[in-house]
């Protein structure tokens, strides 16, 4: 779809193989250069924001450490929440550890479902400093989200998916621009 031709060198179909920032979806590597924020994300209840981003950090091959980890839980605003175990987290703390280990290793490309799921007012606007801060330095923003009004202070291009298929696409004011339009009927 031109959707995804809008990712140039992000997703790119060749010869019926999927490319993945131009190399293999399998290679660890290439996993690494993405982050990705699931819908509903599960913790391991027995586990601190900071075993959690550490587990993460050995994945994806990024040297972190305990005072990295604590910027990035800064950064996402659950830092005094970095040494208590998850399993009695809100969904909005849980939410910005996944984002916390999204953000991990400032990847390319950032695969977000619902990213501002569970927080407050003001926690989406600190997730919105976020993501505009890594679109900043470059990163590409693949952002699910049924929140219109967040995803249009974010995103540039936009997507409408209606029973799972594309049905319109492409930059916010071209999809909001209003036309003219007519109807017109005749008498039998």
């Amino acid at each position: 779809t031109t959707f995804v031709k809008a990712l140039l060198g992000v997703v790119r179909p060749t010869s019926g193989a999927v490319r993945l920032l131009g190399g293999d979806p399998e290679d660890p590597k290439v996993r690494a250069r993405v982050g990705y924020l699931p819908e509903r994300l599960r913790l391991a209840p027995a586990w601190t924001p900071l075993e959690i981003l550490e587990s993460v950090a050995r994945m994806k091959g990024v040297r972190l450490g305990p005072s990295g980890a604590l910027r990035l839980l800064e950064e996402v605003g659950v830092a005094e929440a970095a040494r208590r175990r998850t399993s009695g987290f809100s969904k909005g703390m849980r939410q910005r550890v996944g984002l916390a280990a999204a953000l991990l290793g400032d990847p390319e490309l950032l695969v977000l479902d619902e990213p501002t799921d569970g927080l407050d007012p003001i926690g989406r606007v600190e997730v919105r400093n976020l993501l505009g801060r890594a679109l900043a330095r470059g990163a590409t923003l693949l952002l699910n989200s049924h929140l219109l009004a967040e995803t249009e202070r974010i995103c540039g291009r936009i997507g409408i998916l209606v029973g799972g298929r594309i049905v319109r696409e492409g930059p916010l004011d071209a999809l909001t621009a209003t036309r003219p339009a007519w109807r017109v009927r005749f008498a039998p």
